[in-house]
């Protein structure tokens, strides 16, 4: 009774002390700022390149950089025949299908109707993982979704209420986009534990990319490349290598190390970090409503991951204490 009792507070503090402040922490806010900085940067260079002309670079570029990169530092290990499934699923909806939404979406509406509306990415998640019970969500998680999200709401509702960018389309392409987002985070959890999140990362672009050829080469080649501007080159350079390659791969590792529930909260900063982004490199300006939204988002993020995360360890550590008796 006592060596029960013993390991139960051992594994309640084994798991708290796992709930801290992890380098995974800072990749997933490292991926947050380069997503923030690319939803403002990519909104400048579609001003002189078409959507699918960007898209097509953008992944063009981006697959044989990282093939290149993963084979060698560590080579690139076939998918096993019972993984390819998995891999095409991954690549079509985490690189093909999201990346065509994504700039569609961004086209027709403003970066700030983007980062709200790719919020809902953890939400999304949060019911897959829960329906198909990969992990338990706890009510006080539930909450501190339903917080964030209001957050979000409130941070961004001057902005679609009065700008003229906003446009209904574009905001549904993208509310698409954050529902197979959270399918590519679920599908590369074994992928990436299995194989690595390099290489995962490096098959999934592949196949994202043959989904994108069939759409996005003729206005490739149609696009007249010579008369971009710098800003727009930059744009769309560091969409490829700063928010596709190497966030794409921080955030598998991220969720390699810590699980879905511990890194997807993170997505609810990024329309606040788009917000400032926004504010110092285009102007944009906000006011106290604005920031009030920021303040939920944050508290509502903070509920998901320490509180909601100890809540749910503890209930874990407790019955598995009682199967343990019984």
């Amino acid at each position: 009774m006592d060596r029960e009792r013993t390991d139960t507070a051992g594994s309640i503090q084994e798991h708290e002390q796992g709930q801290g402040l992890d380098i995974a922490d800072g990749a997933m806010l490292t991926v947050i700022v380069i997503w923030a900085l690319s939803n403002v940067f990519s909104k400048t260079s579609l001003a002189e390149i078409s959507p699918l002309a960007f898209i097509f670079a953008r992944v063009g570029m981006a697959a044989p950089a990282l093939f290149a990169y993963v084979a060698i530092r560590q080579g690139i290990p076939a998918p096993e025949r019972e993984d390819w499934g998995k891999f095409l699923l991954a690549g079509a909806s985490g690189y093909g299908l999201y990346n065509l939404l994504y700039i569609f979406g961004i086209s027709l509406s403003s970066a700030f109707s983007v980062a709200l509306l790719l919020s809902l990415g953890p939400v999304f998640t949060l019911l897959l993982a829960a329906s198909l019970r990969i992990e338990r969500v706890t009510r006080v998680q539930w909450a501190g979704v339903a917080v964030a999200t209001l957050g979000v709401a409130v941070f961004v509702s001057d902005k679609l209420k009065g700008t003229l960018e906003y446009h209904p389309l574009g905001d549904l392409l993208i509310v698409v986009g954050a529902a197979l987002f959270a399918v590519y985070s679920l599908v590369t959890r074994p992928l990436v534990g299995k194989y690595g999140a390099a290489p995962t990362t490096a098959w999934s672009l592949l196949v994202g990319f043959m989904v994108l050829a069939p759409f996005a080469l003729a206005p490739f080649l149609k696009q007249t490349w010579s008369g971009l501007s710098s800003a727009a080159w930059f744009g769309l350079l560091f969409a490829a290598f700063g928010s596709l390659l190497v966030a794409y791969n921080l955030w598998a590792w991220a969720i390699e190390r810590r699980g879905v529930a511990r890194t997807v909260p993170y997505l609810f900063v990024l329309p606040v970090l788009t917000g400032l982004f926004s504010a110092i490199i285009t102007g944009e300006r906000f006011g106290p409503l604005k920031l009030f939204g920021a303040a939920l988002v944050l508290g509502g993020t903070a509920i998901v991951r320490v509180i909601g995360g100890k809540l749910a360890a503890r209930s874990a550590v407790r019955i598995t204490a009682v199967q343990a008796k019984s």
